[in-house]
């Protein structure tokens, strides 16, 4: 059984199961809350709260709770007179791998865009890291470093301290970094030139750093869930927001296959690396997109019902590659994708 965390119209968050259609809030009414998102382990949750207002005029504050709902704690009040970090979106959060602390991203006063960090553990204030926009981090996969891509600036800290190393790597068209799911290897892109950036993927220490791709203009990417190959989106049409096509680039060989030629806005992996559902245009009206999922191994693709997402989810496609770290649409077993909005493509 899966349990899945979801926001009704009134605010408030419910929890279902995949297994019947049976639904119980996990928040009190009369309490605006927002992006759940699940600890790794399953037994907290990460909520943002806000009061009137669509950004959340009147007070934003960050909650962990446990699927009972039974503890439904305070642990960050943003600053008075500070607003979202985007539209209907208070904070960002994202958990490390084994749930011990959660980094999530604030507006402040002086700084704007801040990174923090709470240990679930241990009480007290969550520890501020830096300031910059736009604000990317990636957890590695033993929870030990958290990595930040901040401006066109990039940062590594150990867990244990949290004192923010530049890297001296340099970037400013791209967004999110990222972790081999199965090494402490990580991914980030350098400049080459005024239209050139290249793909890197290197060591906690520097080592082995190797260029593995190069880009021209933008590029977005997000690594295979094996650990050897990253999905890399290239062609990016600055008009519709749109990507011409989808690269597999072996990080051993350092070499790519195109592996999809549809027009696309974001792309998942499925947990099992067996297929990538990625958001393509639909053949109905404006605004509407589709799910199409491409079979990694025979390259076949088909479609779902056209649907036109909410602006939470509209969100989630226009990051892909940092939300695919913090609220992937998969299921655990690959079998199922969960989303938001409404269906048709009117």
């Amino acid at each position: 059984m899966t349990l899945i965390a979801f926001v009704d119209p009134a605010g408030l968050v419910q929890i279902a199961s995949s297994t019947n259609d049976q639904t119980r809030p996990l928040t009190p009414a009369g309490m605006r809350f927002t992006w759940p998102s699940w600890s790794p382990d399953g037994r907290s949750l990460a909520l943002s709260r806000y009061g009137a207002g669509e950004n959340g005029h009147g007070g934003l504050r960050l909650y962990l709770t446990d699927p009972i709902g039974e503890s439904l704690t305070e642990i960050y009040a943003n600053e008075p007179g500070t607003d979202a970090i985007a539209h209907e979106t208070p904070h960002y959060v994202l958990w490390s791998p084994d749930s011990s602390n959660l980094a999530f991203v604030a507006q402040t006063m002086q700084g704007g865009l801040t990174l923090f960090v709470r240990g679930t553990i241990t009480t007290g204030a969550p520890k501020r890291i830096l300031s910059g926009g736009p604000l990317f981090a990636s957890w590695s996969p033993d929870s030990r470093f958290i990595l930040v891509h901040s401006g066109q600036l990039h940062y590594l800290m150990r867990s244990d301290e949290f004192d923010a190393a530049q890297i001296p790597v340099v970037s400013g068209r791209y967004m999110a970094p990222s972790w081999s799911p199965t090494s402490n290897r990580m991914a980030l892109c350098g400049e080459l030139s005024e239209r050139q950036q290249g793909l890197l993927v290197a060591g906690t220490e520097g080592d082995g750093t190797r260029m593995v791709a190069e880009v021209e203009g933008s590029a977005t990417f997000s690594w295979h869930p094996a650990g050897r190959h990253i999905g890399l989106a290239k062609n990016l049409d600055m008009g519709t927001g749109f990507y011409d096509g989808l690269w597999m680039v072996d990080t051993q060989e350092e070499t790519e296959e195109q592996i999809l030629h549809d027009r696309f806005l974001s792309f998942f992996w499925s947990p099992n690396g067996a297929y990538v559902a990625y958001i393509a245009p639909s053949d109905g009206g404006d605004g509407s997109v589709r799910w199409g999922i491409l079979d990694v191994n025979t390259k076949a693709t088909y479609y779902l019902a056209d649907f036109r997402p909410t602006r939470e989810q509209l969100n989630i496609f226009m990051f892909f590659d940092q939300y695919s770290q913090s609220h992937s649409p998969w299921s655990h077993d690959s079998h199922s994708l969960i989303f938001a909005g409404r269906l048709g493509s009117q």
